[in-house]
């Protein structure tokens, strides 16, 4: 690629690629001689976005490097129509030219199109031309009743709604026939061209394209197919070493210009790499202290065989001295980040040395950690990127007050990005300022809100709520309690921005519920209109930006399918149920046992047993599905069960009801559970007939449970507690909380596996009934996360000898298959 700069009217060709330093695309432009002489051109035309907009004689240039089609149709117009159609639109550009910028401006506002921020490819001179010639393209039809509508406008080979359907999602809508209206000239547009423009009988037309696309389908200037892979050497200098002997040098060089590098015969800091050997080094050592000096790398010849257009090749065994450069440097999928904490905040590992000399600066009066991670993910365009930046204080023992701002950008889950940091030596103020500058810059927000205040901006990055341990009240260690060391790494595993909150998850779960209501409009097997298409899209970015994904390298896919929807409901349900609910402690110890719920008959119906505890609709959906349960047999029952049984555990596991039955079942005022009885009675009866097991399950939580749950000491879950059999989940359940969690491990002796008998696939989950007891075995913490093992030692009974348990002996026993013991009717009667 030339280096001189380009004329305004010097045709130039760009070619999209992938960016290697933040998680987005960039066009690398090319004058049109330097692209069509080298080896990476686009296979047709029809890649070219803009083709059509060109000069005919542009246009037949290009026809000589670039074939018009692939397979020798496109489905575009023919090259006469489109010389035709060309040479009469580079007519009108040319008479527009004329025009001042303000007189244009004004044309363009008469139109209602926008004069800045155009968003797309076309200059607005193209947009008022294309305008006078085929008519001005009316409001989109998608988004102008939602969000912040925009224009439709040329983009290349098509026409695109350069509107905001939501704060978190562009409007993607596009075609190539809009919707249009006649275009109005100004004055002094009608005077151009001796008055010709203003002679001309306008009129509403159809442009032809050079490649026909459906309304549906990708816009050649941003789809896959569009983004070609990204020769190797673009733009870069590369340095073959003169000890070569003179055809193999010749050779290299081919190599080097092949892939679109440019070779240097000096050695300067602008210099890519050196291309030398093993034996050159000891030739001719001069060019290596020169390469050195400039802190230019050298490479074996073999380096240049193994490159190959589109992909990343790794520099570093092939390296004869110095780093490998970025862009040669594998991106490799990462599962986690890394965090140290230090002083009550998690510092991103990335930090480097610092870490052990600086801390995040705190400011207790103001209750702010001056620590932001921000998250972006665009379903248009496939980035799902994170952002995070601190300000960092030195610590008290280093010799004097130094600030810095740190900051990381990147793709979740993969190494691609950068970091950078800046130094404002003892200026506190000063650090602040650039660091609430790229706060605001990044998110649109002023720094300093309240979490509540936090407004989405369109195209800007979301706030990911973090809870400090450094602005909780602080309390004495204990003996069981390990001293964080800032140089132990701890991998956020499963949440990838290591964030997760019960307010995030009940919002993520509230998106979820407006994605399903949609896919129920639409209908199984039905096709999406594109104002659904559109919803869709909208909640799945906004679902992504509040409960982030580890998608590596693949694009971010739109939730609308009921399999997809399912998978992400699963597991914000799961996790609602199992770690941000009240479970047992000291206080509960205290609380008297309920008693009643075997008396009662069972009921015949789920609906008669959920008489005003939750809605009817909830129900029918649960017996609905319970009915396809009974056919099936789901969970193996070692006793028969109908829909209405099944429909109990499913109720569970809807979250309908649990968080205000377990709330019910907790509450000092025992009369508060009396609603849920005959609820109870079925889902006991539900659990009685499934086979119970002797297992050890997982549970996590979002609180810490390590002063409450001490060793020896015996717990009372009151409520209905769901487990895991995959400690996987609740491991990086625990990572994932955004404050201080616990990992529980229970060696359970009745536990029942739901697994089967949920609405979604439920990470394996099993379930302890109500008045479950566990004695605490052992206790320990490590950095936030307190890891407890429980032992279940049986149920709850009160001190006047009968049994106070909320499931009757003889239905733990049938599951068993062990016989029921004589005993007292009066205890059986006591439940």
């Amino acid at each position: 690629m030339h280096h001189q700069p380009h004329s305004p009217s010097f045709r130039r060709i760009g070619k999209i690629v992938a960016s290697d330093t933040f998680d987005g695309k960039i066009t690398n432009w090319f004058h049109a001689g330097c692209l069509l002489s080298g080896n990476c051109l686009p296979r047709h035309v029809g890649l070219l976005a803009g083709f059509s907009s060109l000069r005919p004689e542009e246009q037949k240039d290009i026809l000589k490097f670039i074939p018009k089609s692939e397979e020798g149709n496109s489905g575009g117009a023919s090259d006469s129509k489109l010389a035709t159609q060309s040479k009469k639109l580079h007519e009108i550009q040319d008479m527009l030219q004329e025009l001042a910028p303000k007189d244009l401006n004004e044309m363009a506002v008469l139109n209602e199109y926008p004069t800045q921020k155009l968003r797309v490819n076309s200059t607005l001179l193209q947009l008022c031309a294309d305008g006078v010639l085929f008519g001005a393209t009316a409001p989109c039809e998608v988004c102008k009743d939602h969000g912040r509508p925009g224009r439709i406008l040329l983009d290349g080979e098509v026409y695109k709604c350069t509107g905001w359907l939501t704060d978190h999602l562009k409007c993607s809508f596009q075609t190539q026939e809009p919707e249009r209206q006649l275009w109005q000239l100004t004055p002094a547009a009608k005077q151009l061209g001796n008055g010709k423009l203003g002679k001309m009988k306008l009129k509403v037309g159809t442009r032809i394209f050079n490649r026909k696309i459906t309304e549906d389908g990708p816009e050649p200037s941003q789809s896959s197919q569009t983004v070609q892979a990204k020769p190797p050497l673009l733009n870069l200098t590369v340095y073959v070493s003169k000890g070569f002997e003179k055809n193999h040098r010749e050779e290299l060089a081919d190599l080097v210009k092949g892939h679109m590098g440019q070779i240097t015969d000096t050695i300067t800091k602008a210099t890519c790499f050196v291309v030398s050997s093993s034996e050159l080094l000891k030739k001719d050592p001069k060019e290596v202290e020169a390469a050195k000096t400039e802190g230019v790398p050298g490479v074996d010849e073999f380096f240049l065989y193994k490159l190959e257009v589109g992909t990343v090749t790794d520099m570093a065994p092939n390296l004869l001295w110095g780093d490998a450069r970025k862009q040669f440097k594998k991106i490799e999928e990462v599962a986690t980040q890394r965090f140290v904490e230090k002083e009550g905040v998690n510092m991103d590992t990335d930090i480097g040395e610092l870490i052990e000399r600086a801390h995040v600066l705190v400011d207790r009066s103001k209750q702010r950690v001056y620590s932001e991670m921000l998250s972006q993910t665009d379903m248009v365009s496939g980035t799902n990127s994170f952002y995070t930046l601190c300000v960092l204080e030195s610590d008290k023992d280093s010799g004097g007050s130094c600030y810095w701002v740190w900051r990381k950008w990147g793709r979740i889950g993969v190494s691609q990005g950068g970091t950078k940091l800046e130094e404002h030596h003892s200026s506190k103020v000063n650090a602040i300022q650039s660091f609430s500058k790229l706060y605001l810059d990044k998110t649109g927000n002023t720094y300093g809100h309240k979490p509540s205040e936090f407004v989405q901006k369109p195209g800007k990055f979301s706030r990911v709520d973090i809870q400090h341990k450094a602005l909780q009240r602080k309390k004495a260690k204990t003996e069981h309690e390990e001293e964080v060391d800032p140089s132990q790494e701890e991998a956020q595993g499963g949440q990838p921005l290591g964030q997760l909150s019960k307010a995030a998850v009940e919002k993520g779960n509230t998106v979820l519920d407006s994605i399903e209501n949609l896919l129920m409009e639409i209908g199984e097997g039905g096709t999406p209109n594109a104002m659904q298409k559109a919803r869709i899209n909208a909640h799945s970015a906004e679902f992504y930006a509040l409960i982030p994904h580890n998608f590596g390298l693949k694009a971010p896919p739109p939730i609308n399918n009921q399999d997809l929807l399912g998978s992400e409901r699963a597991l914000l349900q799961f996790y609602l149920r199992m770690g941000f609910e009240d479970i047992g402690g000291e206080d509960e110890e205290k609380l008297t046992p309920i008693s009643g719920v075997m008396e009662l008959p069972l009921p015949s119906t789920l609906l008669d047993g959920c008489k005003s505890i939750c809605s009817k609709k909830d129900v029918e959906n649960c017996t609905k599905k319970g009915k396809a349960l009974e056919k099936k047999k789901a969970g193996k029952p070692i006793k028969a069960m109908n829909q209405e049984l099944y429909g109990s555990i499913l109720l569970y596991t809807s979250n309908a009801i649990y968080k205000q039955l377990n709330k019910a079942l907790r509450d000092e005022d025992r009369d508060q559970a009396a609603a849920y009885y005959s609820y109870l009675r079925m889902l006991f009866e539900a659990c009685a007939r499934l086979p119970t097991r002797e297992v050890t399950l997982w549970r996590g939580v979002g609180v810490d449970l390590f002063e409450q749950y001490k060793v020896g000491s015996t717990i009372t879950w009151w409520g209905v507690s769901s487990c895991t059999s995959d400690k996987n989940v609740v491991h990086n359940f625990a990572n994932g909380c955004a404050g201080a969690s616990t990992v529980l491990t229970v060696e359970t002796q009745t536990a029942c596996e739901i697994s089967e008998l949920s609405f979604y696939a439920n990470e394996s989950e099993s379930i302890l009934l109500p008045g479950t007891q566990l004695k605490v075995l052992s206790s320990e913490k490590k950095g936030k996360t307190a890891h407890i093992r429980l032992q279940e030692v049986g149920r709850q009974a009160d001190q006047s000898a009968k049994p106070l348990r909320f499931l009757v002996d003889s239905l733990v026993f049938q599951c068993h298959y062990v016989p029921e013991p004589e005993r007292p009717t009066t205890e059986l009667n006591h439940l």
